[in-house]
């Protein structure tokens, strides 16, 4: 069975309980973790995780761990995270102000993106090019709009397509 593109097939194996997941993305893992919420899983790019991996071996565990963390908390359909760098800290078994360095590191890296603070809360949005929470054209259209304000910024869009809309 061909997949169209942006189409995923999941497939329960009811003995097990184990989740198949089928993308039409070949450069697509499918990670398929117990949520809350049905259908709860992130599509991530095998390259872009690979590059993000090597990007972040040289700025010690805390920043990886962090991203990890972060990709579980990614809003379905807009890729934004509500961040409590205090949470954080404590999830982490860590202190606030390395966190809070941890998150300009993956800023700086550009695998995540200031947006805007609520309260003590700082809202992120995930780099949409790496890992995505939801429907393709959802993602289409964040890497449009990262596209526009990085344009807008006047900052050159990056190679590899993290800041490029397709």
């Amino acid at each position: 069975m061909a997949l169209r593109p942006g189409e995923v097939l999941q497939i329960r194996n009811t003995i097990t309980g184990e989740i198949i997941t089928e993308t039409s993305d070949p450069n697509a893992s499918v990670y398929m973790g117990k949520r809350k919420h049905p259908g709860g899983f992130i599509i991530v790019y095998e390259s872009e995780f690979r590059d993000a991996a090597l990007m972040l071996k040289d700025h010690g565990a805390l920043p990886l761990c962090l991203w990890m963390i972060l990709m579980t908390k990614v809003e379905i359909g807009t890729g934004e995270i509500l961040i409590n760098t205090v949470e954080l800290a404590e999830m982490l078994q860590s202190h606030q102000p390395n966190v809070s360095r941890g998150i300009k590191t993956l800023a700086g890296l550009g695998l995540i993106q200031d947006i805007r603070k609520e309260g003590k809360h700082k809202v992120v949005r995930i780099n949409p090019s790496t890992m995505w929470k939801g429907r393709e054209t959802e993602r289409q259209q964040v890497l449009r709009l990262v596209h526009n304000e990085t344009v807008k910024k006047g900052r050159k869009p990056k190679a590899n397509g993290s800041n490029s809309a397709p």
